[in-house]
């Protein structure tokens, strides 16, 4: 009997370890269902609300797209395909505000508001108003610079380089240096603290002036005077007007300068290339062969030429005046070294030191060799030859004048 009892306390204990097992289970299942729905439900929530902040930052970049295309607020903005926005525009002398309502698909909504300062682009053409970048930039094409009035843009680079690749209606001043590629073309002027490099075509239409060196190739032009703080190396390009440097130049095949050449050092002139006024140096010249000046030609050391020289040559040291020149002005030579005259002289020879005429050479006025070395006479003296020395005539040279 003992026995009997005992196995039915066992029966009723494994039952109640089953029901308290279930109930634990069945508050499992409840708790984790409600975690889902939960999750479920944040999900849904964060979905709606990336869809209305995304339509609302879509409203703004419409917005701005269309304030920049008329300068101007344009009215209300909004779209019509869900997730949706509507955007507000309000606008003062010199800021703009966007206030952008997007909406999701369940109807969540989320605001946005931008605020930008701006000018107007008839503020570039006026002496009222500039674009100013504060880092090295550039433009590059298809984007182009436009004025809406007759006057060019003010573009101002505060700091950096700037490089040029594309149109300009503009005046630039740029902090660095400037850099003009193919396609570059700027309408106005360029003025760089540094130095300034240009080819491939590229163009300024009016004055550029440059503190450091400047090199001109492969069909560069400038409209205006070219003003460099140092040396300008220019090379199958053109310059409208004037040329001014603190350095050397040179001047290669095919390059031009419609106005005067002044130089702080030397000049040279490679064959093909032109000045259409006076030059100027610091240091010597020298003019291959094909070359013209327009003007006047001085230097303050020796003068070579073997192009064309439309006015007077002015030289600090002696002159060789070779086979191919043709000077129309007359020759003046401070220096006591000989002068060697090879080609034509249109006026006058004055020399310090003494003077020697070439065979084929033809002086159309007189010669004054103030030298005492000896000078020689083998072609041809329209005027006088006066001599500080000894005078040589050659049985091929002849004076139309005395000499003494």
């Amino acid at each position: 009997m003992l026995v009997n009892s005992g196995r039915r306390d066992e029966r009723g204990a494994a039952l109640v370890s089953v029901l308290v097992m279930m109930l634990v289970l069945t508050l499992f299942a409840l708790t984790l269902a409600a975690l889902v729905m939960n999750t479920s439900k944040t999900l849904a929530g964060g979905r709606d609300v990336g869809q209305a902040r995304a339509a609302a930052d879509a409203g703004i970049a419409a917005a701005v797209a269309a304030f920049k295309q008329a300068e101007a607020c344009t009215g209300t903005i909004a779209s019509t395909t869900a997730p949706v926005y509507q955007v507000t525009c309000v606008s003062d002398a010199s800021t703009v505000t966007f206030t952008s309502t997007g909406s999701a698909v369940d109807g969540l909504q989320a605001g946005v508001q931008a605020v930008y300062g701006y000018t107007t682009a008839q503020a570039f053409g006026a002496k009222v108003g500039q674009l100013t970048y504060f880092s090295a930039t550039g433009t590059y094409a298809p984007n182009i610079v436009t004025s809406s009035t007759p006057d060019p843009a003010k573009v101002v680079i505060a700091d950096g380089d700037f490089q040029c690749k594309s149109a300009m209606a503009a005046n630039l001043v740029v902090e660095g240096d400037f850099y003009a590629y193919y396609g570059c073309a700027v309408s106005g002027s360029v003025a760089a603290k540094g130095k300034t490099t240009m080819y491939g075509g590229s163009s300024v239409g009016q004055d550029l002036t440059t503190g450091g060196t400047v090199t001109l190739y492969a069909v560069s032009s400038i409209g205006g005077t070219l003003s460099s703080g140092g040396d300008a190396v220019v090379y199958n390009s053109s310059i409208g007007k004037d040329l001014a440097t603190g350095g050397h130049v040179q001047l290669g095949s095919g390059s031009s300068v419609g106005g005067n050449l002044t130089s702080s050092g030397y000049a040279y002139l490679s064959s093909g290339s032109s000045v259409g006024g006076d030059l100027s140096a610091g240091g010597y010249t020298s003019l291959e062969s094909g070359t013209s000046v327009g003007g006047n030609l001085t230097s303050t050391d020796y003068s070579s030429v073997d192009g064309t020289v439309k006015g007077n040559l002015v030289s600090g040291s002696y002159v060789l005046a070779n086979d191919n020149s043709s000077i129309a002005g007359s020759v003046t030579a401070a220096g006591t070294d000989r002068t060697w005259i090879h080609g034509k002289v249109g006026k006058n020879v004055t020399a310090a030191g003494p003077v020697t005429t070439h065979y084929s050479s033809t002086v159309i006025g007189n010669v004054i060799a103030a030298g005492g070395g000896t000078s020689a006479i083998y072609g041809t003296v329209g005027g006088d030859f006066a001599a500080a020395g000894p005078v040589l005539l050659d049985y091929n040279g002849s004076v139309g004048g005395e000499t003494t």
